[in-house]
């Protein structure tokens, strides 16, 4: 990969979608993009950058759509690719332990509502059919039937504000992108056929195991702290601290705005983790 960097550091964003950094030091990347400061690539393939090349990995909300059995392949490569002696890598994801700690709070507390989202936001990705799913569906009915308290609750749980419309903003979207990026018509109408084909599968077959979600939408697996530390540590990583997420060991990492929000709070919500994993 030839790109200028200044002062011969180099970040990598890993499936970095609408969140980059367009900079000379930065290289995004993910597996599809019309943005020219973000570079297409298979992340779960081999990495486009030589041995002990980068300085840094910047990873956010990527791992839990990872497949189970490639996991360990995805972190070596992040491993490969870093420098050693003081390259580093900083994982934000889901915190699967905190979750299950929230709702066990809530159903505690009697706040039923809150518990009730929790669950949502549990497993909504791990199990939905329709791209959207649960979570969609929800956010739809609130914009109907508002909620302050709720639409509080969920922006602080997962950074998600839903005061104005989530699902027509993502339908406008989707047309836009069809009509602005020709190419993107192909994957549609492809999508268009296989919900066509389906309809010939057995029903029950169909119910179980055919989704519709989009590409990169569902969640393959949860992690917490000890789950997480351990695939790294067998993924040749040295060490592995937990940082919060207005907290880094990285230089010059730009917090703001990956994961702080202009307004100062989590940009992904309490929901998740931050863990940096150090290079020997």
């Amino acid at each position: 990969m030839k790109k200028s960097i200044s002062n011969n550091i180099l970040f990598v964003n890993l499936a970095c979608g609408s969140s980059y950094i367009d900079a000379p030091e930065w290289v995004n990347l993910d597996y599809s993009t019309s943005n020219p400061a973000v570079q297409r690539a298979n992340i779960l393939g081999t990495l486009p950058f030589e041995d002990g090349m980068v300085d840094v990995v910047y990873c956010s909300h990527f791992i839990e759509h990872i497949p189970k059995a490639r996991i360990s392949g995805f972190l070596s490569e992040c491993h490969r690719i870093l420098k050693s002696r003081g390259g580093r890598a900083r994982f934000v994801l889901p915190d699967l332990e905190e979750m299950c700690r929230e709702y066990l709070r809530q159903r505690e507390s009697g706040n039923h509502a809150k518990a009730d989202f929790v669950v949502v936001e549990m497993l909504d990705q791990c199990v939905r059919v329709e791209s959207g799913g649960e979570l969609g569906a929800l956010y739809k009915l609130l914009q109907e039937q508002p909620d302050a308290n709720i639409a509080k609750y969920i922006f602080e749980r997962c950074g998600e504000n839903i005061s104005h419309s989530y699902r027509n903003t993502e339908i406008e979207n989707r047309w836009l992108r069809l009509f602005k990026h020709p190419a993107s018509i192909l994957p549609y109408l492809e999508k268009k056929y296989c919900r066509f084909i389906s309809w010939f599968l057995p029903s029950a077959f169909r119910e179980q195991n055919v989704s519709f979600a989009q590409v990169g939408e569902k969640h393959a697996w949860l992690y917490d702290e000890h789950l997480l530390t351990s695939l790294l540590k067998k993924s040749g990583f040295a060490s592995v601290v937990r940082m919060s997420f207005d907290t880094t060991s990285i230089p010059n990492f730009p917090l703001q705005p990956l994961d702080v929000s202009a307004d100062g709070s989590p940009r992904k919500g309490k929901e998740s983790m931050y863990l940096e994993a150090f290079k020997a």
